[in-house]
């Protein structure tokens, strides 16, 4: 049974992987996105730039909120670590990311 509820898990992480990494091939298809760059790239590279600069640190910002309200929260189950802060977290990913390569 245990092997059962494993392998089930690791179905699972994988089609959420797999989902997530479709995301942006599937927004840019929806959108229609690719032919407005190819017409105007360099208006395209100073638009994705100046989102970049402006929405970087609106995201981060809210992503340690999330992280900090959520740390505050009690863990119930024995053993489990806390959750990472933002540079954990980071690093977690990108531990991740290397990994699967």
């Amino acid at each position: 049974m245990e092997q059962l509820l494993e392998r089930e898990e690791a179905l699972a992480i994988d089609r959420i992987r797999d989902s997530l990494a479709n995301v942006g091939s599937d927004l840019v298809r929806v959108t229609g996105l690719r032919g407005a760059i190819r017409r105007h790239p360099l208006l395209s590279t100073g638009l994705g730039a100046c989102l970049g600069f402006v929405g970087g640190p609106l995201l981060l910002g809210a992503v340690k909120k999330v992280l900090s309200a959520t740390s505050q929260i009690p863990i119930a189950i024995p053993g489990a670590q806390p959750p990472y802060g933002v540079p954990g977290l980071l690093l977690a990913s990108l531990r991740k990311v290397a990994g699967r390569r």
